[in-house]
């Protein structure tokens, strides 16, 4: 049987609030996830919060992208992703 040998993608995950995952279960999982699927030569990103854990700008072969946001409580999450969206395609 061959296997299928597929090219390597560029991968975005927009709307986290912290990278690594210090929040909740979606944050965990994605902790998880990144990293692996950067060892696995992906280019992965993570757009996240100003205010996430580490100063690094590449964490286990993953790349944060850290973007402000209107600090409020139903502005913050929405605004952030519209600004990753923004980024993500003049990228």
């Amino acid at each position: 049987m061959r296997r299928w040998q597929g090219e390597l993608m560029k991968i975005a995950y927009i709307g986290s609030r912290g990278f690594p995952g210090i929040f909740g279960g979606v944050e965990k999982s994605l902790q998880e996830m990144a990293p692996r699927l950067a060892a696995r030569g992906h280019e992965v990103s993570v757009y996240a919060s100003d205010k996430i854990a580490t100063d690094q700008a590449v964490y286990e072969g993953v790349y944060l992208r850290r973007l402000p946001a209107l600090s409020t409580k139903h502005f913050d999450t929405i605004t952030r992703s519209v600004l990753s969206i923004f980024d993500c395609l003049f990228k």
